[in-house]
């Protein structure tokens, strides 16, 4: 052996053990970091959905003690003028109410029982209180001689008794009223009044306007040394944190909050904290790195469905008060093993793309005031992928396949079948099966059935969609065309729109078309069943685009745009009142929203629905909203659980984002609620009062009761088809090339 390898051989001896560790320590880290960064639920989180952070509460409504034995009433009797709390030091709470129509003040201690209460003797608008014990009442009355306002602060002790009164001068009308101003007070003694959406004015104590600042202000609060910590939007839309110097306006730093519905800030001088209220609860916000961390959960703390903080304060040890409208809320924070809890809390995960994040957070948290030991986290795949659906369907199969991924999957949007196929999604045809609540009285359930795949339901349908005409009544009389659509198809289609396409006048322009304008790929999907399925053997993973009938299918949809029985350029939603009756068919999809009786209303006086041609009487429907749960999961059955309550949820009818954009709910009685609902509606130039009549609730009904399939989910050989039908409608391709091409790469697709 070398000498030099013989020096150093007592050395790596002496040191195996220690080289050894280190070596396996390494590994593990290795592993560690790797399987970090692999998190399939990994996402921007900023501490929204942290349930560790989020404390457990006991809940109290204050305002059970009696107001005072004179009268017996209580405090839970009367209505709250204003949803604001008073903090007079750490156990006493101001607040202005109404009382038998007389409005008061009053004075609680922090269990709702009653210390003082006085009639107030002025109009308030609004309040505030200081550290020091005194309570700042703003007040504004109209002017009629003047007409303008008289804008005033009266100043009271904590016995009510006055003890200055401050004229801030004039204020302006708007349309002969004043806009609602909030008052705070800064450790200076300033007079800081802001109008929601407007500006701020600042005052000095004397009454005497010192400085106004242009900020469309949501709330505000006063901060570290009197600064303003303010709640505002810029250009309308992004929602920001401020904070302000009230006497120049210089700002000293401002942010951008991410999502909306922010409702309240406070400075909490205790641990210099700024806490903001919005939709989902109470955060801590820090402005070093612009992170959440949530505190207070609407749903999940306070124990209330649909509850939401106005207003929000600090008490001792722990205490929050809650103003939820009118009423008083105490939290008190549970410590100690039985804030802990006795069972194990799962957190599951729902994974989605399109749809409202706020709708399925709701959701979420309603079902966890049912099951207390489930905790249900969002994950909105498009903070990573931005638009691109297709990128994020690819990364999700490769998810899925590794056994990784969301427990749920807002699936509407994916080919869900395609990932069942796979084995990558539960079966939860047993689930429905077996499940005494899924029954014709409560379900559309000749619907739900018309999911199965290969008698497999790898998606639970929530809503669902129906495409179908809307026709012109008085052009099909003035024709005398009669149409049973329950037996036509495309060609007898096609000679009807020649019969109804007209030049009036002989100039060689049309006055009246069968159909506006919808494009070429559109029209082609609905002569194809809406998925190409008549063309396509999904099971026997072979299609038929390369035979005659596709290339006839190809013709025939030209021959709508060479014939000019499509406008040129007006599409539906362009009509004007005096176009009504100038197309014959329109292609709609039927929503449950007031926007489906303006398109009737519009297109012709005398609106007719009808079934799309080819479809011999059996409804075809496709997804809207729809959830799966994927096969590695291992809580299949608590995700049913709540895949059925989302199936129940009533909310999801009152959500204009579902209804405008996921069409009918599978849930009878959701589903009747939101027709009852629609209308009445003005239409632009024909009135007003219209509602969805009963011939078309008739049709719609009969629609779903004749639903026996479904469209194939996902657009991929939709979005085939569309990419090489282009060159065909351009007279680039002749029919023959075209279909050879979109056989071979359907059939790639198909064999994947």
């Amino acid at each position: 052996m070398p000498a030099s390898n013989k020096r150093f051989q007592p050395l790596e001896m002496k040191n195996f053990k220690v080289l050894k560790m280190l070596v396996i320590f390494l590994l593990v880290l290795g592993i560690l970091f790797s399987a970090s960064c692999q998190n399939p639920n990994k996402t921007d989180n900023d501490g929204k959905n942290d349930s560790n952070a989020i404390k457990r509460y006991e809940r109290a409504e204050l305002g059970s003690a009696e107001a005072n034995e004179a009268d017996g009433s209580n405090v839970t009797n009367r209505m709250s003028y204003y949803s604001k709390i008073g903090m007079l030091g750490e156990n006493r709470i101001f607040r202005l109410q109404e009382k038998q129509a007389e409005k008061v003040m009053c004075l609680t201690d922090s269990d709702g029982n009653v210390i003082k209460e006085e009639k107030c003797p002025y109009d308030y608008c609004s309040y505030d209180t200081d550290n020091e014990g005194r309570i700042y009442i703003f007040s504004e009355t109209i002017n009629e001689e003047r007409k303008c306002t008289e804008m005033k602060v009266y100043v009271y002790d904590a016995d009510f008794s006055l003890v200055d009164e401050i004229d801030l001068g004039y204020g302006t009308l708007t349309n002969g009223t004043f806009i609602f101003k909030k008052i705070d007070i800064d450790p200076n003694r300033r007079i800081i009044l802001s109008e929601p959406y407007n500006g701020i004015k600042v005052f000095d104590f004397k009454g005497k306007l010192i400085n106004t600042i242009e900020y469309s202000i949501i709330d505000l609060d006063v901060g570290e040394r009197g600064k303003l910590l303010t709640l505002g939007l810029r250009d309308q839309v992004r929602h920001v944190v401020s904070f302000i110097d009230p006497a120049t306006g210089i700002m000293d730093w401002e942010y951008d909050l991410d999502g909306s519905g922010y409702n309240a800030v406070v400075y909490d001088r205790s641990d210099k904290g700024i806490y903001i209220a919005d939709v989902n609860g109470i955060f801590l916000y820090s402005p070093d790195d612009n992170t959440k961390e949530y505190i207070f959960d609407n749903v999940r703390s306070s124990g209330i469905s649909g509850f939401t903080v106005d207003d929000f304060a600090f008490g001792p040890e722990g205490i929050l008060f809650v103003a939820n409208g009118p009423k008083l809320y105490r939290f008190t924070v549970v410590e100690g093993k039985e804030a802990e809890g006795e069972t194990e809390v799962r957190e599951l995960t729902l994974g989605k793309f399109h749809g409202q994040n706020e709708v399925w957070e709701s959701a979420a948290k309603e079902f966890e005031l049912i099951d207390p030991n489930v905790r249900i986290r969002l994950i909105d795949y498009r903070k990573e992928y931005g638009d691109n659906l297709e990128k994020y369907k690819l990364s999700l199969n490769t998810e899925l396949m590794s056994g990784r991924g969301p427990d749920m999957l807002y699936s509407g949007e994916l080919p869900y079948n395609r990932f069942g196929e796979k084995g990558l999604l539960v079966d939860l045809g047993d689930y429905v099966k077996n499940d005494p609540d899924f029954s014709d009285a409560s379900f559309y359930m000749d619907v739900i059935e018309s999911f199965r795949y290969n008698g497999r339901l790898y998606a639970m349908p929530l809503t669902f969609e129906i495409t179908a005409f809307i026709a012109s009544g008085t052009n099909l009389r003035a024709e005398g065309i009669s149409i049973d659509d329950k037996k036509w198809d495309w060609t007898d289609f096609y000679d009807i729109c020649k019969r109804v396409t007209k030049d009036e006048n002989g100039d060689g322009i049309n006055e009246k078309y069968a159909m506006p304008r919808i494009s070429e790929d559109f029209l082609l999907s609905q002569m194809c069943g809406g998925d190409y399925s008549i063309f396509v053997d999904i099971k026997g993973k072979k299609a038929r685009f390369d035979s005659k009938e596709f290339r006839d299918t190809l013709e025939l949809c030209r021959a709508f745009y060479r014939d000019q029985l499509v406008h040129p350029s007006k599409q539906d939603f362009e009509m004007e009142a005096s176009d009504r009756d100038m197309f014959t068919f329109t292609p709609v999809y039927l929503y449950p929203h007031n926007f489906l009786i303006v398109q009737l209303v519009k297109f012709s006086e005398d609106s007719i629905l009808m079934r799309l041609p080819g479809e011999h009487g059996q409804g075809k429907v496709s997804a809207g909203a729809a959830i799966s749960i994927n096969s590695s999961c291992k809580s299949k059955d608590v995700c049913w659980d709540f895949v059925k309550f989302l199936a129940n949820y009533e909310r999801f009818g009152q959500t204009a984002g579902m209804t405008q954009t996921t069409g009918f709910f599978t849930n009878r009685a959701i589903s009747n609620a939101r027709l009852d609902k629609l209308g009445p509606v003005s239409v632009g130039g024909l009135g007003d009062g219209f509602v969805l009549d009963r011939k078309y609730r008739d049709f719609i009904e009969s629609y779903i009761s004749d639903t026996r399939t479904s469209a194939y989910p996902g657009n991929e050989i939709n979005n085939i088809v569309s990419s090489e039908a282009g060159a065909f409608f351009s007279g680039t391709a002749s029919a023959d090339a075209v279909a050879k091409r979109i056989q071979n790469r359907v059939e790639l697709y198909l064999n994947e």
